[in-house]
């Protein structure tokens, strides 16, 4: 999946510094938490917007991102237990090294 860190996820918009990673599924949801299609960067007023959305406007946004089966795939996933080895944990923590 390529993406593009210089646009919001949300609007479109250039991004600036006020930029936040927006979870479509939520901290709680261990197995996704830093799964790339969980993840979009926006803007701190779309992320506030996101929070107010309802679920069906989230699910619509889901689909445009990741289209039917990725949406599926992603939802299926956030249901899953996931326990962290060292070493995955390790590798998060270099990949997402500032």
């Amino acid at each position: 999946m390529r993406r593009n860190f210089r646009a919001c996820g949300m609007c479109g918009g250039p991004l600036d510094d006020t930029a936040q990673v927006s979870h479509i599924y939520g901290r709680a949801n261990l197995s996704v938490r830093w799964d790339p299609r969980n993840c979009d960067l926006v803007h701190d007023r779309c992320h506030r917007e996101w929070e107010g959305y309802d679920r069906s406007q989230r699910n619509e946004h889901i689909v445009r991102k990741l289209g039917r089966d990725g949406a599926a795939a992603l939802s299926l996933d956030s249901t899953k237990s996931k326990k962290w080895t060292d070493d995955e944990l390790d590798g998060l923590i270099n990949k997402f090294k500032l």
